[in-house]
């Protein structure tokens, strides 16, 4: 028998008209967590790593190129604590004594954490990807006032449908889903940068588990929205 494949609904990739300047989790999201302690741990660890992946090198107290191997292994370290979850997500429900099985990315129909999590196990297992920047001129919106600005996007080496090229996660997928995501990744991280499209993986994730389990406060419904940064 083969392997189901998920289905993906790429509507949920619609970009966001603008960047979270703050890498934190929607506050009710948050504070929803930490009913899982271990689980909002990882949590908190994967979004200072991610954060610190594209840090100036004044940030990191070094200079290029050694600032720039610190932000490809902060990138690597936000990786795999983003999917250690799943595994941290069983151990909170059962000290919780709650019955339901654990939700897995890989059963959930958002692109982006089929995408982050191929790259995880890329990144730890195989040939690590090199980051490289580029600067984009940006609008800050700042208590309702706008400026213009400079920001510094960095990105991966691009993916290709190699990337995709394991047998478990090559049957796992349609060729045409394989596509889509290695498309719209490329051209998602060349706007945003890959740090920003973790940062949204992260946010997505932790609202689904969230929601998943009805952590969220009475009549009030959690998205992944992070304040000014939509995840839709």
């Amino acid at each position: 028998m083969g392997m189901t494949k998920p289905k993906l609904n790429f509507s949920l990739l619609t970009r966001p008209y603008c960047h979270q300047i703050f890498v934190c989790l929607p506050g009710d999201v948050e504070k929803a967590l930490e009913q899982l302690p271990d689980t909002s741990a990882r949590f908190f660890a994967a979004l200072t790593f991610c954060s610190y992946a594209s840090a100036t090198a004044d940030l990191l107290s070094t200079d290029e190129p050694k600032a720039t191997r610190l932000r490809e292994a902060f990138l690597r370290a936000a990786l795999v604590e983003f999917v250690s979850t799943e595994q941290t997500l069983k151990t909170d429900l059962q000290l919780l004594q709650i019955p339901k099985t654990p939700i897995t990315m890989l059963k959930l129909e958002h692109p982006l954490l089929h995408i982050m999590r191929v790259l995880r196990n890329h990144e730890i297992h195989l040939t690590s990807h090199k980051m490289s920047h580029s600067p984009k001129q940006v609008e800050m919106v700042i208590n309702g006032r706008t400026y213009q600005s400079q920001a510094t996007i960095w990105t991966i080496d691009a993916l290709t449908t190699k990337d995709f090229g394991d047998r478990k996660v090559k049957n796992r997928y349609t060729q045409s889903d394989i596509e889509s995501m290695v498309k719209w990744f490329n051209d998602a991280q060349a706007n945003w940068g890959v740090n920003d499209l973790l940062f949204r993986a992260i946010c997505e994730w932790a609202a689904s588990i969230v929601n998943n389990y009805s952590f969220a406060p009475p009549n009030k419904s959690l998205d992944a929205s992070g304040g000014s940064a939509s995840l839709s």
